[in-house]
């Protein structure tokens, strides 16, 4: 006895006679199940990798953010500047690609608020520094 093909299994069939979209889904699903495909760890696999690459990136996003040219308002870091200092510098995404604000946003989202705060404490501190070396050079000089 031959063995029915997908469109010719009952399940398949609707009342019309046409194969529907969901039987065939399901019946694709079950196919692959049992050849042992399973779903979701790709997914998994590429957070863990761009995780990994975000990390080896962080000095150097560091190095470029304590600079302070990175800011905008409310000490927020601007993308567009960091992307394009990441570019000049020839650091390539983690596709080979170059960078853009919207994948330097994904980026410093993904190292974390830690990070962002590091970035903001170290800036602040130079900040400050600066500050005062500047308010020391403009102030008037004591006579002895």
């Amino acid at each position: 006895m031959k063995e029915k093909t997908l469109y010719e299994s009952h399940s398949a069939i609707n009342a019309s006679g046409i194969a529907s979209h969901a039987a065939l889904t399901k019946a694709g699903i079950a196919r692959a199940r049992a050849n042992g495909t399973v779903w979701g760890m790709a997914g998994a696999q590429n957070r863990s990798n761009a995780d990994n690459y975000a990390m080896h990136l962080r000095p150097i996003i560091f190095e470029i953010a304590k600079d302070g040219k990175v800011f905008g308002l409310r000490n927020s870091i601007k993308g567009i500047e960091l992307a394009d200092e990441l570019n000049r510098r020839k650091v390539k995404t983690m596709r080979g690609k170059k960078w853009y604000p919207s994948t330097v946003r994904r980026l410093i989202i993904r190292l974390g608020p830690e990070f962002r705060a590091d970035v903001k404490a170290h800036f602040k501190e130079r900040k400050s520094d600066w500050d005062e070396e500047m308010l020391g050079a403009l102030s008037p000089q004591k006579k002895n």
